[in-house]
């Protein structure tokens, strides 16, 4: 288990005196859908959908008294068994209606006057699911970091993405994850490479910056053939991702001298109690107080409603990220709507980047991210400060 740490903090660059820092964490998730699998018309599930792991985290403990002045600051608080992001989003269906929306500019301010951080981990299921390809090229096992590999990775993933309907035939034609004849298969990635150097975005993205990352991936292809893909074999077929316990066992591992409270997920504990984790700093608990009284699992009203905020920040976040998840069109786009929001929404998305922000100084292990490069490009775009925003009028 520690040889795992080790690994994740040095492939991560990560400090280990932030990491050995003692933190109070709870977690809830949103967007799980157990399995991302192929279909015969695409996927199972949304890939613009991200799924989030996430919530609050304070280094002291959190009073109840000042959790239950947010809670009576929200009238439904008082009918409803739990407060769901359902509730904070008041008919928000995008971002920047969430900006403009009262109470979640309640829950923000209240993180902010009581200097609470919070900690977010999110995967975008269609790029962790053609990973492995890349993973299982000759060159992998030198490739020195994280964002080594995800450079080539990201380059396979606009290649694929850029032609999404003939990619998910080749995973078909191919059983994949189950791939049978490595030879057919990266024959056909060749093509969708091919395709994608002659297109406008190729030529924007990587020919004029004299980045040649997809040359050196067909040259790995080539070595490749005739090969037994490593990742790529012994999978069932079209089962894209069968779980999402390892980013749990992941900060399981990593926060090793912190306090861990998660919403109960059946899958999870399932998988989690069948690994030997020698570590007694994380439980499962249900967010419903009423729920908990019932199943005889009351810990304490303190601990279930910190879990029951941490569904309304990982709610938030999931929203923030589909709102980064768009083509160059519609990022430009967000850029120039951004440009005319209100004084208020302005207002409540700069402090939602401070809160992201100084949670990370806290501790950049707060924030992880299994996407491709230009996701992380709309990130920092938006919590940096190249993004200036607009707006003149109060609503």
């Amino acid at each position: 288990m520690e040889s795992f740490r080790d690994i994740i903090i040095q492939i991560n660059g990560l400090n280990r005196e932030s990491i050995d820092k003692k933190y109070r964490m709870f977690f809830d998730e949103t967007k799980n859908i157990r399995k991302f699998r192929l279909t015969e018309s695409g996927f199972n599930s949304d890939e613009k959908q991200f799924f989030v792991l996430g919530g609050l985290v304070s280094d002291v403990d959190v009073p109840l008294e000042s959790i239950n002045e947010l809670w009576n600051s929200i009238p439904q608080s008082k009918t409803q068994d739990e407060l769901k992001f359902n509730t904070i989003r008041q008919g928000a269906k995008t971002f920047p209606e969430l900006l403009n929306k009262l109470y979640f500019q309640k829950v923000i301010d209240w993180l902010i006057e009581n200097k609470y951080w919070i900690h977010f981990h999110y995967m975008d299921n269609f790029y962790y699911s053609i990973v492995d390809i890349i993973d299982s090229l000759p060159f992998a096992s030198k490739l020195g970091n994280i964002l080594d590999s995800r450079h080539y990775k990201t380059a396979l993933y606009q290649a694929i993405r850029l032609n999404k309907n003939k990619s998910l035939d080749i995973f078909r034609d191919n059983t994949y994850p189950d791939v049978k004849d490595s030879v057919s298969f990266l024959s056909s990635i060749e093509e969708l490479l091919e395709v994608y150097i002659e297109s406008d975005e190729y030529e924007e993205y990587y020919y004029d910056k004299e980045d040649n990352s997809f040359e050196i991936i067909q040259e790995e292809i080539k070595k490749a053939k005739n090969q037994e893909l490593p990742f790529l074999v012994n999978n069932r077929e079209g089962e894209l991702i069968e779980e999402y316990y390892q980013l749990y066992y992941q900060n399981i591992i990593l926060f090793k001298n912190s306090y861990l409270i998660f919403d109960h997920e059946v899958d999870v504990e399932d998988r989690l109690a069948k690994m030997d984790i020698k570590s007694e700093n994380y439980r499962f608990v249900e967010s419903s107080i009423p729920k908990a009284n019932e199943k005889s699992e009351f810990v304490d009203e303190r601990t279930h409603k910190l879990v029951q905020l941490s569904d309304i920040l990982v709610g938030a976040m999931s929203m923030f990220l589909e709102y980064l998840n768009s083509d160059d069109t519609g990022f430009l786009k967000d850029i120039y709507e951004a440009t005319k929001w209100s004084k208020k929404q302005c207002d409540t998305f700069d402090k939602w980047v401070a809160i992201i922000n100084d949670s990370v100084v806290e501790n950049e292990a707060f924030k992880s991210g299994v996407v491709d490069e230009f996701l992380e490009y709309k990130y920092n775009f938006f919590t940096g400060n190249r993004f200036v925003k607009g707006g003149a009028s109060e609503s």
